[in-house]
């Protein structure tokens, strides 16, 4: 085999191994897959989902319902009012989405400081929720 294609066989593997890696740096995580997310949203079950990604990719598409706010945004709010948790979710289940669910991992942590343990992640994130073909919203 030539060197560039073993090069980018193993930039592949790097790639496809990275999920893994982060979740197993990040400790223990709640996951809730996109499917049961959506069963439960449709039983009108009280979830807040935040949608962690950028502003345009959330108006392209997202989950209806979902609050956009950057990890940043978010972690900021909780950090300057840890005890006032009536408009992050307050005694109700909270889901965060990303892209793919690296960044959600990462934000999980945050709520974890705080004694918020009804956390959880959509694991593949949006990817996995478009692959899945489960409904959009484009509305801003």
């Amino acid at each position: 085999m030539d060197l560039p294609i073993i090069i980018a066989l193993i930039a592949v593997l790097v790639l496809m191994a990275l999920p893994i890696l982060s979740r197993r740096l990040h400790g223990h995580v709640n996951y809730i897959n996109p499917l049961d997310l959506k069963k439960r949203l449709d039983a009108k079950e009280e979830i807040v989902v935040f949608d962690l990604r950028s502003a345009s990719d959330f108006k392209r598409a997202h989950i209806a319902g979902a609050i956009n706010i950057r990890p940043r945004q978010l972690a900021d709010r909780i950090e300057e009012n840890p005890g006032a948790d009536d408009d992050l979710g307050e005694n109700k289940p909270i889901v965060l989405v990303c892209q793919s669910d690296l960044e959600s991992i990462r934000t999980v942590k945050v709520f974890d400081r705080h004694g918020r343990s009804d956390v959880m992640v959509m694991k593949g994130g949006m990817f996995r929720w478009k692959r899945d073909r489960l409904p959009v919203s484009r509305e801003a």
